[in-house]
C-alpha cells in the first residue's frame, strides 16, 4: 500500500510537471521562435531590397535579389501563418493588420522597386523604398513588443515551473520519509507480534523441562 501510494504520488507530480513544460513550450516558446523567424526574415528583405537599389541597371543581379527576397517574404509569410495558430482571439486583430500591410502595402511597394531598379532608375527606387519605411517600422515594432513579453513570459513561466518541480520533489521526499518511517513502525510490530508468543511458548517449554 505505502509502495502504492509513493507511486502515485510520483506519477501525479510527474504529469503535473510534464503538462506544465508542454503549456510552456507549445503556447510560449513556439510563438517565441516565430517571431524570431518574422524579425530575421523582415530584416533580411529590408537588406535585399537596398541591395536591388543599389545594383540598379544590372538586371541579373537585381533578379537574383528579387528572387532572394521573394523567398524571405514566403518564410515571413509562413511563420506569420503559423503565429497566428498560437493566439488568442484578441491579439488576432493587431496580425491581421500585419498582414494586411505585408500583402497590400509592403510586397506591392517593393515590386515597385525592383521594377524601378532593373530600368536602371535608381532614384525613384530609392524613394518608393522610402515609402515603405511606416510599414517597416510598424511590424518591427510589433514583433518587437511581441519578443519581449514573450520573453518575459516564457521567463516567468519557467520559473514557476522550476518552483513547482521544487515543491512536488519536496513532498514526494515526504511521502517516501513516512513511507519508511510507517514501514519500520510496522516492522516493529510484526516483529514483536510473533516474538511475544513465541517467547511464551519457550518460556512454558522450559518450565514444563525443569518439571
Amino acid at each position: 500500500i505505502i509502495a502504492i501510494i509513493i507511486g502515485g504520488v510520483g506519477v501525479v507530480g510527474m504529469q503535473t510537471l510534464s503538462t506544465a513544460w508542454e503549456e510552456l513550450f507549445e503556447h510560449q516558446m513556439q510563438p517565441l521562435i516565430y517571431v524570431a523567424y518574422m524579425l530575421t526574415s523582415l530584416n533580411e528583405m529590408e537588406v535585399l531590397v537596398r541591395e536591388g537599389c543599389i545594383s540598379s541597371g544590372n538586371e541579373a543581379a537585381v533578379n537574383s535579389y528579387e528572387k532572394s527576397f521573394n523567398e524571405q517574404l514566403s518564410i515571413f509569410r509562413n511563420a506569420l501563418e503559423s503565429y497566428k495558430e498560437n493566439l488568442h482571439e484578441e491579439d488576432l486583430y493587431a496580425v491581421s493588420t500585419i498582414e494586411s500591410v505585408i500583402n497590400n502595402n509592403y510586397a506591392n511597394k517593393v515590386d515597385k522597386v525592383f521594377d524601378l531598379a532593373r530600368e536602371g532608375k535608381s532614384t525613384e527606387a530609392f524613394l518608393t523604398t522610402s515609402s515603405t519605411t511606416n510599414s517597416v517600422e510598424f511590424i518591427f515594432n510589433y514583433l518587437n513588443e511581441r519578443l519581449q513579453s514573450s520573453v518575459d513570459n516564457v521567463e516567468s513561466t519557467s520559473a514557476y515551473n522550476t518552483h513547482l518541480s521544487n515543491i512536488l520533489s519536496l513532498i514526494l521526499g515526504i511521502v517516501v520519509l513516512i513511507g519508511l518511517l510507517l514501514s519500520i513502525i510496522i516492522g516493529l510490530q510484526i516483529s514483536k507480534s510473533i516474538s511475544v508468543p513465541v517467547n511464551k511458548m519457550v518460556e512454558a517449554a522450559n518450565k514444563l523441562a525443569i518439571g
